[in-house]
């Protein structure tokens, strides 16, 4: 999966995060001005991308969030497989394949906690085929990998397309 898009949960309609994003933005702008602080750096963001909010309990009942514009009754959620959630077949395969076909491995920004993603990395040990990881802290993979680099991928990446 990707942050890049979300997917409804009832017509698996996709849509650009950052559009979808904007009318969460545009529905809750009164909400945003109260509940969250103005120049908001970066530490209030944890790594897997959810914030650290001081703010009442009861202000998320006010907080709006937009149902699909396709069938405009879904909900929508960012297009990856969370912790306990499975890979629909088609993506499966898919991934088998890619491990499969390519040379080596290359997990960005992830722990690896579900097994669904583990289970791509046994495949890619077996294969005998090399595992690289960057990630902030450890992984369920970390014994597999012949290198992990430990450290902010946002930052990373960009020095990597400097040098590119």
């Amino acid at each position: 999966g990707s942050n890049r898009y979300c997917i409804c949960l009832s017509c698996q309609k996709k849509e650009l995060r950052y559009e979808y994003q904007s009318r969460i933005n545009k529905v809750n702008s009164t909400w945003i001005n109260q509940y969250l602080p103005k120049n908001a750096a970066k530490s209030i963001q944890r790594p897997d991308g959810d914030a650290n909010l001081k703010i009442p309990t009861n202000a998320y009942n006010e907080f709006i969030i937009p149902n699909c514009k396709s069938c405009n009754i879904g909900i929508m959620k960012p297009n990856l497989i969370f912790f306990g959630g499975n890979m629909s077949n088609e993506i499966r395969q898919q991934s088998l394949d890619i491990i499969k076909k390519n040379d080596n491995l290359l997990i960005v920004g992830s722990t690896v906690q579900v097994y669904s993603a583990y289970r791509l990395c046994l495949l890619n040990q077996q294969l005998k085929k090399k595992l690289a990881i960057l990630n902030i802290g450890n992984t369920r993979a970390d014994q597999l990998a012949q290198f992990h680099l430990n450290t902010d991928i946002s930052h990373t990446l960009q020095q990597v397309n400097n040098l590119l």
